[in-house]
């Protein structure tokens, strides 16, 4: 219990490659997740089929975390940044995904962005 006190506050969105499928907020012992929209998750599949990627331990290598800050209340900045990438991800931008296996590097140019979902050019690769 000891090392949940310790856990700093933090959202963290959590992507197959760099399409983004939900978010979670931890502050404390408070714990928090959102699912995107089910238009995320079937562009993942669609991507992964993309990238060749259909076999159980490709696939699970491939999630991924990116935390952001968490500077707020937990429920309303978990909700904000949720909106935020049901907006920034429009159907255009998912097919430049699933078109790219996933990876974001059309998408990157196309938006003027940095690495990851959020622009934070920070990403973790997912070990659980």
């Amino acid at each position: 219990m000891g090392n949940r006190r310790r856990r700093k506050s933090e959202l963290m969105i959590i992507s197959w490659r760099d399409i983004p499928a939900q978010v979670t907020a931890e502050s404390g012992d408070q714990r928090e997740k959102l699912l995107l929209s089910d238009r995320f998750q079937h562009a993942i599949d669609r991507a992964a089929t993309v990238a060749g990627l259909t076999e159980t331990s490709a696939y699970v290598q491939e999630w991924r975390r990116h935390p952001e800050p968490l500077s707020g209340d937990l429920e309303t900045e978990l909700v904000a940044l949720v909106r935020s990438l049901e907006e920034r991800y429009d159907s255009d931008a998912l097919e430049s995904l699933v078109r790219n296996g996933g990876l974001a590097e059309d998408f990157a140019d196309s938006q003027d962005t940095q690495d990851g979902p959020s622009g934070s050019g920070r990403q973790e690769k997912d070990q659980t």
